[in-house]
């Protein structure tokens, strides 16, 4: 029979349920806005570009496939915004961009804590990625933690 040590829950449930909880509302709240039309009709795309062009902003734009996978690059100076978001002409895809550009604004600007934020995307996208895996590991390995070098049970 195997061990296993009821701690490892009360340490790794609570992040991982509240991990789950944001994403769904999030998810919510984007498909959501993306239903409410806003009152010139603009497309995502088209406030993008002119709100580039007004902002006096050096930035490519461009479309992505996919739910809530819009971004900015610093690297490239690209504003990425999701078919979803570049074609719908609703609040929510108002709100996307206005904060996306924001992104290119600061980085525009050379604003510090951009700086920062652009320095911790990767080695964050690699803790999101391997964050399920590792939950796993740690429960498979708290669970064989019970047996012995001899292969006795504990």
């Amino acid at each position: 029979m195997y061990w296993f040590d009821p701690m490892y829950f009360v340490f790794t449930l609570p992040p991982l349920i509240l991990g789950l909880v944001a994403n769904a509302w999030v998810k919510s709240a984007y498909r959501k806005g993306l239903t409410k039309p806003n009152w010139r009709q603009v497309t995502g795309m088209q406030a993008a570009d002119l709100l580039q062009r007004k902002a006096l902003l050096n930035v490519h734009l461009t479309q992505v496939s996919g739910e809530l996978r819009d971004h900015y690059d610093p690297r490239t100076k690209t504003l990425a915004l999701s078919e979803g978001v570049a074609r719908s002409a609703s609040v929510g895809a108002l709100a996307i961009v206005a904060h996306e550009l924001g992104h290119a604004m600061q980085d525009d600007e050379d604003y510090g804590p951009m700086r920062v934020r652009s320095a911790l995307v990767k080695p964050v996208n690699i803790g999101t990625q391997l964050g399920a895996v590792l939950f796993f590991i740690g429960f498979f390995l708290s669970a064989l933690s019970g047996i012995t070098s001899f292969g006795r049970i504990i």
